[in-house]
Parts: structure tokens; sequence; C-alpha cells
């Protein structure tokens, strides 16, 4: 899969950001009004925490090589956070992306891609 050039930038923006937002398609919007509403600057002016869209649900497997890209190199300067959509999802697909997602966060000593709550 291709990388536009909006989301090229945005991830480059993002390995100099403190966090970083994986969303899915249009999420970001929806997700920057939340913030505007409940006064989250750096997320509505994108500053120190940027939106990436991921394009869908299907493509959360892009989000492995940007963490270990922020762990590895930049020794977990950026944070990661990721917001898919359960959609119709069963859940046993649910749980085995969350289980993934825990296994990346517990590699890099548990950034925050798994909430634990």
């Amino acid at each position: 899969m291709a990388i536009d050039s909006q989301v090229n930038l945005r991830l480059a923006r993002g390995l100099r950001a403190g966090g970083v937002v994986f969303v899915e398609g249009q999420d970001a919007r929806i997700l920057r009004n939340f913030a505007r509403r409940l006064g989250a600057s750096e997320l509505v002016h994108q500053t120190n925490l940027i939106t990436i869209p991921l394009g869908g649900y299907t493509s959360w497997e892009h989000i492995e090589p940007f963490e270990w890209l922020t762990e590895g190199l930049l020794e977990g300067a950026v944070k990661v956070l990721v917001v898919l959509d359960r959609d119709y999802r069963s859940d046993a697909q649910v749980h085995e992306v969350v289980d993934r997602l825990r296994t990346i966060d517990e590699h890099d000593g548990g950034g925050g891609i798994i909430g634990r709550g």
C-alpha cells in the first residue's frame, strides 16, 4: 500500500511531536472536534499531538513499524496511541487486534498503545 505525501508529512511531524494518535478514515476530524470542545489545543492545532489517518481498520498493522522506529531510534520520546472503530467485527477479531497491539506495546515497555482501564 502506497502512502500518500500528506500522510508522509504527518509521519514526519509525528516523529518530532510528543505523541501520535493513529485513527481510521475521517475520525481525525471528529477527534479534533471533540478536542476543541474539551479545550485540548495541542490536538486541535496539531502542535505536540499529531493525528495520522490509517485509511481504514485493516491498516492498523502499519502502526508497528512506526512504533519500532519511535522506540528504537527515539527511545520512546514519542507516545503512540491508536483509535479504531469496532464496526461489525466479532469479539474474536477485536481481541486478535488488541492482543497484537498489546504485544507491540509490551516490547517498548508499555507506552500506551493499549489503554489499561
